[in-house]
């Protein structure tokens, strides 16, 4: 179900990833010789060090459970607690330490069409028009953008040349306010093996998937009613669709008819069997047997947000690499970690300095700059509201005592 994630971590000391002999740093330096940040790859997770003492470790943990080299077959909750088991071993990371910031969740099924008339059979989604990403010459991606999150369909066959109809549709978290928006608890790495989200997440994409509007080519409209035909032509065109947006029309009716169209006059149903094998392969891939559930149990108690202690070796994510059994040293108790949120978009920032109340640029990027300007901005606004709302009804000066200013 789980590919890329992104996250800040700690309880790691940046020495310890430095003297790793399975990582090989490449070092960025300023102007006056002081080193920038620190990044090295392995099994297609990104390692990297910032101002010597923030670690940021992202990529896909599906590619590392297949040795970096490719996504496109299943991976499984088990797959998920070996390469987590894999991690812990090879690099000491605690899951309940590993906080994050992105997360991809989805599926890959084999279709029973080819995986680009799928694609061309895609119009909209909650009213909005895909943008187009090409790859290997052939193949595109399609991504319906938001503020938290990006909508993902494309073909994974034709991306590592298998030569099967694999179709992978997914959503990329960019910011958590999407999880706490859909009651959905995941803070940090040790979340994903939590089996009571899992219902929840293969909702949250079926949902999404019954919002997209499909249309079906082998649909002949000539001799339907004037009516429909209307519909259908109008239903087609994604321009159609963000236009309603656009002047606030109840888009959910409009769609149902639509979709009640495309059924009784198409010969494909495209959108209704890739429903049927996406939801079958998540309840597949999220299966939690009595020994996967054990292996969970296991693996996550030996962890906790206090201690580090003894790691037991799980059998290794990657089948090339053979992973003795490696005792960490006990680092005692530590005090409980109070978690602090960014005021602005939710993002945990409980490893910036204490007094931080927003994100932080520097770990993450021009983005972070959004939030204190989305605070500040109000706070202006609502001054200069009150001033002149109360400018020359006053008998002194009550711009030290605006509620605005001292909030």
């Amino acid at each position: 179900m789980f590919d890329f994630i992104k996250t800040n971590v700690k309880e790691i000391n940046p020495s310890e990833l430095t003297n790793n002999p399975l990582l090989n740093f490449a070092i960025t330096i300023d102007s006056e010789g002081q080193v920038l940040n620190r990044l090295a790859e392995y099994n297609n997770l990104k390692f990297k060090i910032i101002d010597e003492k923030y670690i940021n470790i992202n990529g896909s943990v599906h590619k590392y459970f297949n040795g970096g080299f490719h996504n496109y077959n299943d991976f499984t909750i088990s797959n998920l607690v070996e390469v987590c088991s894999d991690l812990a071993v090879k690099f000491k990371l605690n899951p309940f330490a590993a906080h994050l910031h992105n997360v991809e969740f989805g599926a890959n099924v084999i279709v029973p069409f080819p995986t680009n008339e799928v694609l061309n059979s895609i119009i909209s989604y909650k009213g909005k028009e895909y943008e187009v990403e090409r790859y290997n010459g052939k193949g595109y991606l399609l991504r319906f953008s938001f503020d938290h999150y990006e909508l993902k369909i494309y073909n994974k066959g034709l991306q590592y040349e298998q030569g099967k109809n694999i179709l992978r549709f997914e959503i990329k978290v960019r910011r958590m306010a999407f999880f706490e928006k859909r009651n959905i608890s995941i803070n940090c790495l040790a979340d994903l093996l939590n089996t009571t989200i899992y219902n929840k997440l293969a909702d949250t994409l079926l949902s999404a998937f019954n919002e997209i509007v499909f249309y079906d080519s082998s649909i002949l409209l000539k001799g339907l009613p004037q009516r429909e035909k209307t519909i259908l032509v109008n239903g087609r065109n994604p321009k159609y669709w963000t236009g309603l947006k656009e002047q606030g029309k109840e888009i959910k009716k409009i769609r149902a008819r639509f979709n009640q169209l495309v059924l009784k006059h198409g010969k494909l149903a495209i959108k209704s069997t890739i429903r049927n094998l996406i939801e079958q392969k998540l309840i597949e891939i999220t299966k939690v047997t009595t020994s996967t559930q054990e292996k969970i149990d296991l693996y996550l108690s030996q962890f906790s947000r206090q201690t580090l202690p003894e790691i037991t070796v799980f059998e290794s994510a990657n089948s090339n690499t053979n992973i003795t059994q490696n005792n960490y040293s006990n680092k005692g108790l530590i005090q409980p970690q109070i978690r602090r949120y960014c005021v602005s978009c939710g993002r945990e920032i409980s490893n910036q300095k204490k007094d931080s109340k927003f994100c932080s640029e520097k770990l993450f990027g021009k983005e972070a700059k959004k939030c204190r300007n989305i605070e500040s901005n109000y706070r202006h606004n609502s001054l200069k509201k009150e001033l002149r709302l109360y400018n020359g009804l006053l008998l002194f000066d009550v711009t030290n005592f605006s509620a605005a200013k001292n909030n």
